[in-house]
């Protein structure tokens, strides 16, 4: 295993610094690594850079989300292929996600490039009906038994100490007979297609065409039970059955290499362990006639932990990347840090977009209207940058606030209109918890349900705004070039009301946000992916 942290003995190169160059951070590092090789005479890696550019890759995530993982491997394969001035590859994408209609609708609305095959729902699915739900029971009963012992807690039966003590076993215990469970689970072959709305092979691995295609397999483990924000042990979460049965399930049907992302307090070590049961492990007979990259012999690990702002993006979000690959193969010779990492040119104000360029997306018009008449009623003036909307009173308020904290940090003076510095950002319809909170040298990570203002400009960091600090420009925004909107999935049907496209066609305001979390992934996935492309 490693998790490289050296440095080139010059330290990390510039950074964006500008808007553009934030946005396209994958296409500059696959510029640079070619630029690497050429510049070292290292013919092995620029081998390497073009059988990843140019083998044909089918591409399974499991859930995906928004499909983060497939838009950002084509666009780097693409962005790759051009560097080299080599032919790409052909992609063949299949997802898994919740059934949730947002979820769904996204991958439903990718651009033809990046379109799944087949969409299929809940991972658990390809259990077997009996296994899944006796495994679902067990995973019921723990939860039930947590819920319990917190209610003991609150009503004073049992000692904070004892409710820690009793979390931690049931984690262990959950997590101990879920694997014992999955151990013996022979894995279905098809699954229900929601893009077929048939049964359709959950491998592609099973479709002649595809059997020549290198198979890559990327998954979102769920953060939360992970995070040191999380208050119960990492197995006590109602996701537990879904993660621990994909590494069970790449263990069965045995993909050339198996992704991960989550936080930086993942247990990688969980998965690795499982992939690598070679004696004894239940395998489909479903599989490559000649595979020379098959895990056969169990994978091996590379993984890192980074942030955006190691790579030059003015954006904290700090995670574990995991790639295994079959034995026999080694790390990259050259370590993430010294190839990729870049300076943090970049200052928040790169995300500020100037008056004359303003982003500009309407808002839902009963959204528009709504704060619109609360803005009258409260007597405010305070508009969004462009007069597109109205804070609420409540928001005002919060914002008179947060001058008031400003002037206590001595981030401007006594009239509140000379700052010492040059954007000051809060949230005003965040938690209780957050509300304190005045960012002024990087940018925070946007939770869902975020309202941004820039207390310098007094202006609003629209929506718009929102998703390009995430990564991902939306599509029809005015002051972003053609060539950094088209790295965007949808199409922009998606993007407007829904009175034009059709209810049934268009993501609710709560949808777009929901899935927001999934697109602050794309400079780290791709950098990390061109990584993994040098694994010997």
């Amino acid at each position: 295993m490693s998790g490289e942290s050296s440095f080139h003995h010059e330290g990390p190169g510039p950074g964006p610094t500008n808007l553009e160059g934030v946005l396209t951070v994958n296409k500059d590092a696959c510029r640079r690594i070619v630029e690497y090789a050429n510049q070292t005479c290292d013919h092995k890696m620029l081998e390497q850079l073009k059988a990843w550019a140019t083998e044909d890759h089918v591409v399974t995530s499991e859930m995906s989300g928004a499909g983060t993982f497939e838009v950002t491997h084509y666009h780097v394969r693409m962005d790759l292929a051009v560097e080299l001035g080599v032919v790409p590859g052909k992609n063949v994408y299949y997802s898994s996600c919740d059934s949730d209609d947002g979820p769904q609708l996204a991958l439903k609305s990718h651009g033809e490039s990046t379109r799944p095959m087949h969409r299929f729902a809940d991972l658990v699915d390809r259990i077997p009906k009996a296994d899944r739900e006796q495994m679902q029971a067990v995973l019921d009963e723990s939860l039930g038994m947590l819920q319990s012992a917190s209610q003991e807690h609150k009503f004073g039966l049992i000692s904070k100490s004892d409710l820690i003590d009793l979390k931690r076993k049931l984690s262990d215990s959950l997590k101990d007979d879920l694997i014992d469970e999955l151990n013996s689970v022979e894995f279905l072959p098809k699954a229900w297609c929601l893009a077929c709305e048939q049964l359709c092979p959950s491998t592609p691995m099973a479709v002649d065409e595809l059997k020549h295609m290198r198979w890559l397999v990327g998954a979102g483990v769920v953060c939360c039970p992970f995070s040191k924000m999380s208050p119960n042990p990492p197995w006590c979460d109602k996701s537990t059955l879904a993660t621990l049965t994909f590494p069970f399930m790449c263990r069965f049907f045995e993909p050339d290499d198996v992704y991960t992302e989550c936080v930086a307090g993942f247990q990688e070590s969980i998965f690795h362990d499982i992939l690598n049961v070679t004696e004894g492990a239940l395998k489909s007979i479903i599989s490559k006639p000649t595979n020379v990259n098959s895990a056969g012999t169990g994978y091996m690990l590379n993984y890192q932990i980074f942030s955006p702002t190691d790579i030059g993006v003015p954006t904290e979000r700090n995670r574990k990347y995991c790639h295994w690959k079959g034995k026999g193969v080694a790390k990259p010779a050259v370590s993430f840090p010294e190839l990729l990492f870049r300076r943090l040119d970049a200052k928040i104000t790169v995300y500020l977009v100037a008056e004359q360029n303003e982003i500009d997306i309407d808002e839902h018009s009963a959204t528009k209207k709504r704060r619109a008449v609360a803005a009258a009623a409260a007597g405010s003036g305070a508009a969004f940058g462009g007069g597109a909307s109205h804070l609420t009173e409540s928001e005002c308020s919060h914002l008179e606030g947060f001058q008031l904290l400003a002037k206590k940090k001595r981030l401007c003076d006594v009239s509140g209109k000379v700052w010492a510095v040059e954007a000051a950002l809060v949230s005003v319809t965040q938690t209780s918890c957050h509300n304190p909170t005045i960012s002024t040298n990087s940018v925070q990570t946007l939770l869902r349900k975020t309202l941004l203002h820039d207390l310098v400009q007094n202006k609003q960091v629209t929506t718009a705004e929102m998703w390009l600090i995430q990564g991902f420009p939306r599509p029809g925004l005015q002051g972003v070039s053609e060539l950094v909107s088209a790295k965007f999935p949808f199409p922009a049907a998606i993007a407007i009301h829904p009175s034009q496209v059709g209810a049934d066609s268009k993501l609710t305001v709560q949808q777009e946000r929901s899935l927001i979390g999934n697109s602050m992934h794309v400079a780290q996935v791709g950098h990390f992916l061109l990584h993994s492309a040098l694994s010997k």
